[in-house]
């Protein structure tokens, strides 16, 4: 996938299930994180992705290259001990184009809101933890460097002088490593913006299209939630593959 208009459609999907979900949490601020979480992988699922995928099927057949199939698996762990909230893994069987089987760990806080609302002084009150046991992303980075914290917010919020479509932010547990490092004890709305990348650029232009994630399989057993020492809450599957060229599909999408 290398086209910016292939891009621009598979990033227009996760910006508008993430929307979604950020519009909500804007409106229901109590929420729990696992249910925050859960809300994101709900609707992911539910998001009609087949538009999108039509749209990068016209592009694709344009340029004389197989059609894609893009499809999500979901499956809750009942067993957790000290692991990850999120296994995400990226399945991509692209012949001629990509081939290849990768994972991610990832942590998810929520930002809180203060007594005027959300702002970006907010912060992510429970990113550090208690210092009375392992940091979360000492855990994750003992597995693998492939691992990030996905950092709820509202929809928009005010920055400085303006406001700025917000949503989920995306930092990696070693950004996180480092800032805890050097002194910074409280994150903030704002510094998370500054230092990390929204959840569909991230999940785009970084896992799914480049060097992100880890294709080790004992870390993809993990993320697949395979592993009883490592466990994970969630796995989140994208399957993109390269299929056979189907006239029925462009037909529909050139109505």
């Amino acid at each position: 996938m290398r086209s910016s208009e292939e891009l621009a459609e598979l990033k227009s999907f996760f910006a508008n299930a993430d929307n979604r979900v950020s519009l909500y949490f804007a409106e229901n601020p109590a929420m729990r994180e696992e249910h925050i979480e859960g809300r994101l992988i709900a609707t992911l699922e539910q998001e009609p992705s087949a538009i999108y995928q039509e749209r990068i099927n016209e592009d694709r057949l344009r340029r004389g290259l197989p059609t894609l199939a893009l499809s999500f698996k979901h499956v809750t762990h009942t067993e957790r001990l000290n692991g990850a909230d999120i296994g995400l893994v990226a399945s991509l069987n692209i012949p001629g184009e990509q081939v290849l089987t990768k994972a991610i760990l990832a942590q998810s806080k929520k930002l809180y809101r203060g007594h005027d609302g959300f702002s970006g002084t907010s912060s992510y009150e429970e990113l550090f933890g208690s210092t009375s046991s392992s940091p979360q992303w000492e855990r994750l980075l003992n597995v693998t460097p492939s691992s990030v914290y996905l950092l709820f917010g509202p929809d928009r919020l005010r920055i400085g002088r303006k406001t700025r479509p917000f949503g989920t932010q995306v930092l990696t547990a070693q950004t996180i490593k480092g800032l805890e490092e050097s002194g910074v004890r409280r994150v903030t709305a704002s510094l998370a913006f500054q230092r990390g990348l929204s959840f569909p650029s991230w999940v785009v232009e970084e896992f799914i299209c480049c060097n992100a994630g880890d294709s080790n399989n004992r870390v993809v057993d993990i993320a697949r939630g395979q592993n009883s020492n490592f466990s994970v809450r969630n796995t989140i599957e994208i399957s993109i593959r390269g299929r056979d060229f189907d006239p029925t599909l462009f037909q529909a999408a050139a109505c």
